[in-house]
């Protein structure tokens, strides 16, 4: 047998190991598969050491070894079946499997209203119109994409009432220089996040919660009271960075005085907005939502934190302004 032939042979047993050697990782789950892979490649790290063993002598004996090492070939077997590799690529699992979210209705679907009723001096018919711009606002403050993304919330501030709608605008972004000591930078308002700080890994935004209707008096006005609370489950991750996926829960609690002024029906924002967003920086303080990922630097802020506020998908109201500290989302 010429050395080339015994070139040959050696090279074609080989080549049944190390297919399995250079075989790419896949992303399914775990199984058996990578110790098997392992023990085929003890084998072949067998063959070389034997022919390293055999040093100057290997020459003359390789035909011997060759004849041994293709009688012990056969005995591993077959390649198993679930050592093969993946047909195709692995079931990918949702953003919101596992979680409680995943049951919810997705989007605008999840803003469901009472039915309207005569109430408090307003007709139905004036009381389903102010849960029509109601839910409008929730839209427009929790899932219009430009808004979410850091853009300006043009279409929240578009359904605020005129007067209204001037002070919105002009306290969008202010961080000094307000005008009254109540003011604020009205970007609290609506959920969104820090420019270049994440992207929705998704376009679907879980949505569940409540709305109630109650009585409104206040400085000579009759009316009615909308109450919300409701949760938007966002699947963001860092802009380019797939693997940074994680949820966001957004807490949205709001409520809407309704009244007739001048002949004219008012729908007037009261309060937005105010139930937290978990997980989220505490250390920065713009109104924006910045995420907060598994590698992000230490919050010092949130260290400090010793209020529990538990589940974030509690649909119980609160106004909490620190910082507190919740369970997983």
């Amino acid at each position: 047998m010429s050395p080339d032939d015994l070139d040959d042979r050696f090279n074609a047993l080989v080549s049944q190991v190390e297919p399995e050697q250079r075989r790419p990782k896949t992303t399914a789950r775990p199984s058996r598969r990578r110790i098997t892979v392992a023990a085929v490649a003890v084998a072949a790290v067998a063959v070389v050491a034997v022919l390293i063993a055999a040093g100057g002598t290997v020459a003359g004996r390789l035909p011997d070894l060759l004849a041994a090492v293709e009688a012990a070939l056969p005995a591993l077997g077959p390649v198993p079946e679930e050592t093969e590799p993946v047909a195709g690529s692995p079931e990918e699992v949702g953003p919101f499997e596992g979680s409680k979210a995943e049951s919810y209705p997705n989007g605008a679907a999840g803003l469901v209203m009472p039915p309207a009723k005569a109430m408090h001096g307003l007709s139905k018919k004036d009381v389903a119109t102010a849960l029509k711009r109601v839910k409008a606002l929730m839209a427009a403050s929790h899932l219009d994409v430009p808004t979410l993304m850091g853009g300006r919330p043009k279409a929240f501030a578009d359904l605020l009432p005129p007067e209204e709608r001037a002070w919105f605008r002009k306290n969008l972004d202010r961080t000094r220089g307000f005008a009254a000591k109540d003011d604020f930078n009205t970007r609290a308002w609506v959920h969104s996040f820090a420019p270049k700080t994440a992207e929705l890994a998704t376009p679907v935004v879980k949505v569940k919660g409540k709305t109630t209707l109650g009585r409104y008096s206040d400085a000579g006005r009759t009316g009615v009271k909308i109450s919300m609370s409701y949760v938007f489950v966002y699947a963001v991750q860092r802009p380019g960075q797939p693997w940074t996926r994680h949820r966001v829960v957004s807490h949205h609690v709001g409520e809407a005085h309704v009244y007739r002024e001048d002949g004219e029906l008012v729908v007037w924002v009261y309060n937005w907005n105010t139930g937290g967003v978990t997980p989220a920086r505490c250390d920065v303080d713009d109104s924006f939502v910045h995420p907060f990922y598994p590698d992000s630097p230490r919050d010092k802020v949130a260290e400090r934190a010793t209020e529990h506020a538990g589940d974030p998908y509690d649909l119980t109201p609160e106004h909490n302004e620190e910082c507190t500290i919740s369970s997983e989302t």
